[in-house]
C-alpha cells in the first residue's frame, strides 16, 4: 500500500495530474499522504482505478498454462488431438491449447480443429480471424464443414488458405476418433 501512495504522491508532484508543482525533494510517506488528500480525490481514485487495470490485464495477457511433468508424459502417449468446434471462443480454446502444448513441451503429431456453425462465416479471407490464424499455418490443420458452409452460403473460394473442406462435422470427428485421436467438442 505503501508503494501504491508514494507512486500517486510522485505522479501529483511531478504535475501528472495538473497540480501546483511541488519542489523536487524525496517525499516521506506523510507527505505523499498530506499531497495526495490535498488532491482531487476523484483524480486519485481515477489514477488507482486505471493503475489496477493496467497491472491487472497485463499479469493476464502474460498468464501461460505451466503444465507438470507427469501431465506432459502422460499426454506425450498420445500424438493425435481433434477439437471440434462451433463458436469463436471454442475455437480461440483449441488455439489456445495448442500454445499450451508447444510452450511445455507436448509432443504430437497431429492437431486439427473440427469447425461447424456461424463461426464459418468470419473464416473468410480479410478477416481478422485470418490475421490470427497465420502463426498456426502448416502446424495446425483446421477442417470446415460443407454443410455450415452451405448453410451460411459460403463458398470454399471465400475461406481463407490453410483450410480444408470437409463431408460434415460429424463425419471428421468420428473419422477422427476412429484413427485414435483424443478429442474435445467445444
Amino acid at each position: 500500500m505503501k508503494e501504491i501512495i508514494a507512486c500517486l504522491a510522485f505522479a501529483l508532484k511531478s504535475n501528472f495530474f495538473k497540480t501546483p508543482s511541488l519542489s523536487d525533494k524525496k517525499l516521506t510517506f506523510n507527505q505523499s499522504v498530506q499531497i495526495i488528500n490535498a488532491s482531487n480525490m476523484k483524480t486519485v481514485l481515477g489514477f488507482l482505478f486505471a493503475f489496477a487495470l493496467v497491472f491487472h490485464s497485463s499479469e493476464i495477457s502474460m498468464a501461460q498454462t505451466i503444465l507438470k511433468k507427469e501431465t506432459i508424459s502422460d499426454l506425450n502417449k498420445t500424438p493425435n488431438y481433434a477439437f471440434g468446434v462451433k463458436d469463436e471462443d471454442g475455437l480461440m480454446s483449441a488455439l489456445s491449447l495448442f500454445d499450451t502444448f508447444v510452450e511445455n513441451g507436448v509432443q504430437f503429431q497431429n492437431f486439427e480443429i473440427v469447425v461447424k456453425g456461424p463461426i464459418v462465416k468470419t473464416m473468410v479471407k480479410g478477416s481478422d480471424l485470418e490475421k490470427q490464424f497465420e502463426k498456426y499455418k502448416g502446424k495446425i490443420r483446421v477442417s470446415i464443414c460443407s454443410v455450415a458452409m452451405k448453410r451460411q452460403g459460403i463458398t470454399k473460394e471465400e475461406l481463407f488458405s490453410g483450410l480444408e473442406v470437409v463431408e460434415t462435422y460429424t463425419i471428421r470427428i468420428l473419422q477422427l476418433q476412429a484413427l485414435g485421436y483424443n478429442s474435445i467438442l467445444y
